[in-house]
């Protein structure tokens, strides 16, 4: 279902062939993603390549304020590059929703250091990153052990761990 139909409000502005969305994208698609499709999906091969440059081209950078070194195209522009790569890799499709969604949430912290240090590298791919609250919700209702490790640093937390991609 293309994502007009969820949010027919964004219809206007989700029509632009992949080269308007943004310059290099449909190039990086076909060079870095296409090829490792089958990868990706039989082999739980992580494109960390594809999304690193992704990054380095802008298309990362939706969500995150301009004072922060985004682009602040928002939520549509991302839906855009979203559904580009979705239609190669829907796994990698994914991934960029989860990048998306991390981002979104430092934007909306009310920690401001943590958005000063981290959204400039999220927004340029230098650091990859997603949601992991799927294995911290079955967790607490007994579904699965815990796989992520929260230690108690000078002002927060970092979490580690190992989810399985499924």
């Amino acid at each position: 279902m293309p994502a007009t139909a969820l949010a027919p409000a964004l219809a206007s502005v989700l029509t632009e062939p992949p080269a308007d969305i943004l310059p290099g994208l449909a190039e990086l698609i076909a060079r870095e993603l296409a090829p490792k499709v089958v990868d990706i999906d039989q082999k739980g091969v992580y494109p960390g390549d594809f999304l690193k440059q992704l990054g380095a081209l802008g298309g990362l950078a939706s969500l995150t304020p301009v004072a922060h070194g985004g682009t602040a195209l928002g939520l549509a522009h991302a839906i855009q590059v979203i559904e580009e790569a979705s239609k190669q890799c829907v796994s990698t499709g994914f991934l960029l929703w989860a990048e998306y969604a991390l981002q979104w949430y430092v934007v909306n912290s009310s920690n401001r250091e943590l958005a000063g240090e981290m959204l400039p590298k999220m927004a340029r791919g230098d650091v990859l990153g997603g949601t992991a609250q799927s294995n911290s919700m079955k967790s607490c209702v007994g579904i699965e052990e815990a796989r992520l490790k929260a230690t108690r640093v000078d002002g927060g937390y970092r979490v580690n761990g190992v989810l399985p991609w499924v």
